[in-house]
């Protein structure tokens, strides 16, 4: 069967990407400006806790799947494996929604628990969500299209019914509806590529085996892009969680971007490694500076405008949040890489038990530090914590896979060093003009923004930086059309 094409692909990956990413940053000068900061982080706070049993909910399935249907060309297997992958999730929301119910009607605050019990059809319908299965089948372009519509219909109902600070219920219900209704379009796009089958519940029994190392590493690795947010509605107050959940928001709107092509590659990748070893390295070491060279300039970039972005994104009560948010740019280099080791390294080469150790390790080492540094340094203790134990997790993973032979290549190479060269002399150019620009805030970041990235690439270019060859190379080889 004829697969898509790895350029279309990426364009869709970075579309659905970046709008699920970015919804709620395309709002906040709005949401932030009309609800405040205490609201907005109620909201923040209600949805990392939805978040938190939305991933018991699919229980490993997103992870699993995708590799499943990534193997699998027959028909009625998929067909199979879908439906057993479809029940078994149904069982698991409908097991937790009483539990769910439970916690938010005794364990919070009326503010917190009215968000959260609007919340709950998130729970409901997480078995909906077939993101997994595009992934899978290196399909994008429908599921795209639908959920970027979706987006945008939810925003104009922002912009309708939000009106003032009392309206935060009405933004958690909008939230809501924006995500369930992503689930419903990946669910019902799906419906034309596999069929329903008769499953009885041994086999759905059986898939827990299966699914319980990726529900572990999941739900270890929930304690360090969900919990963290929790912890500080803990710790500190809902004013704080706004202004952490706003600088996570637009640091993993940029790890979204610049690892939209590894989980592009990872289905293909899964496939090469038992077909074609010398190509698959190929590609493997391609990846690696492709997210090189995009992540290494964002951060630098977040350093020199991210008081001007906070600002423009929320306002004067965000612009306090900037000593982490600088601290949340480091760490979105070391979060990257780990994508890259998981998805690239980890899953071709069946080593979900080296993921999950890392994941304990972050995970760790984040409630660990969170809880001594969050109630002392408030969220910038918070972010110094996440950025140490995602350090602490690379380091680890990418010692044993160095070790044991699956990477042949070092970080710190030619290529490296250049982009770290061309990424100062973006830094620096920023700095300067910046002092002489004196226009509207939005006109002048994205007019540097747009200086820094010509700068950057001349500078590539300049110092000969070896990746254009290896673009051009890599490319032919993976926009061909195989059977």
């Amino acid at each position: 069967m004829n697969v898509k094409s790895i350029g279309k692909n990426y364009f869709y990956n970075i579309l659905l990407m970046v709008f699920n990413t970015s919804f709620p940053l395309l709002t906040a000068p709005y949401i932030s400006r009309v609800l405040g900061a205490e609201n907005l982080g109620v909201v923040n706070y209600s949805y990392s806790i939805v978040v938190m049993f939305a991933i018991f909910g699919a229980f490993g399935i997103p992870v699993y799947g995708m590799r499943e249907i990534s193997r699998v060309k027959d028909q009625d297997e998929i067909n199979l494996i879908v439906s057993k992958l479809f029940k078994f999730s149904i069982i698991m929301s409908l097991a937790l929604i009483p539990i769910y119910l439970f916690i938010s009607l005794n364990f919070f605050d009326k503010q917190t628990m009215y968000s959260l019990l609007i919340m709950t059809v998130i729970i409901i319908f997480t078995p909906f969500s077939f993101e997994w299965f595009f992934i899978g089948k290196e399909n994008f372009r429908i599921v795209t299209i639908r959920s970027v519509f979706v987006k945008i219909v939810a925003f104009i109902i922002m912009l309708i019914f939000i009106k003032n600070s009392s309206h935060y219920l009405i933004y958690s219900g909008i939230l809501a509806f924006s995500q369930v209704s992503t689930y419903l379009v990946t669910f019902f796009a799906s419906k034309k590529l596999w069929k329903k089958v008769h499953v009885k519940m041994k086999e759905v029994k059986k898939l827990l085996i299966h699914l319980l190392p990726f529900f572990l590493t999941l739900l270890i690795a929930s304690l360090f892009t969900v919990f963290d947010k929790i912890l500080v509605g803990i710790f500190l107050d809902k004013t704080s969680v706004a202004l952490y959940f706003r600088n996570r928001q637009i640091t993993m709107l940029a790890i979204g971007l610049t690892t939209a092509l590894v989980r592009v590659l990872a289905p293909r990748l899964s496939s090469l490694y038992k077909t074609d070893k010398d190509e698959y390295l190929k590609v493997l070491k391609f990846s690696f500076n492709f997210l090189i060279l995009f992540t290494v300039p964002a951060i630098f970039g977040f350093i020199s405008l991210g008081s001007d972005i906070l600002y423009i994104f929320g306002g004067d009560e965000f612009v306090g949040g900037y000593s982490s948010f600088i601290l949340l740019s480091f760490w979105m280099i070391f979060a990257s890489l780990n994508v890259f080791l998981d998805n690239q390294i980890g899953i071709p080469n069946n080593k979900e038990k080296i993921t999950t150790i890392t994941t304990i390790i972050v995970a760790i080492s984040l409630i660990t530090l969170s809880s001594f540094f969050t109630p002392r340094y408030g969220i910038v203790g918070s972010s110094f914590a996440l950025l140490s134990a995602e350090a602490l997790g690379f380091i680890y993973q990418f010692s044993y896979y160095k070790m044991k032979g699956f990477i042949k290549f070092k970080i710190f190479d030619d290529s490296f060093i250049k982009v770290f060269i061309a990424s100062v002399i973006m830094f620096l150019t920023i700095e300067q003009v910046s002092i002489y620009i004196s226009t509207y805030l939005m006109i002048k970041v994205i007019s540097l923004m747009i200086l820094g990235i010509i700068v950057y690439f001349i500078a590539l270019l300049i110092i000969r930086h070896e990746v254009w060859k290896q673009l051009i190379e890599v490319s032919k080889l993976l926009l061909r059309r195989n059977k």
